[in-house]
């Protein structure tokens, strides 16, 4: 559960929000959100963020589900091995 809840504050702590340390987070209005950025630059992104979190050994997958027009909302699903074994999840951002 640890390490799911680290994954999920990472990914939803955006780029410039926490002011002790503004380059921390994810840039999600720059890069991600950005009209026209290319699929790949995402999934990068994305995994980088979650490989960050302490006890992660590896990305195994991750998906992106852009924000809907109607909820504006947007989701991550990822598969990832951690030092106590196997997870996934989603995160709804």
């Amino acid at each position: 559960q640890a390490v799911k809840q680290g994954i999920e504050c990472r990914l939803r702590l955006f780029r410039g929000e926490y002011w002790l340390d503004q380059g921390k987070g994810v840039p999600w209005i720059e890069t991600v959100f950005a009209r026209g950025t290319n699929p790949l630059i995402v999934q990068g992104v994305i995994a980088a963020a979650i490989s960050g979190t302490p006890d992660v050994t590896r990305v195994a997958t991750t998906s992106y589900t852009p924000p809907d027009a109607a909820t504006r909302r947007a989701a991550v699903a990822y598969d990832v091995t951690s030092t106590e074994g196997a997870l996934s999840g989603e995160v709804s951002l």
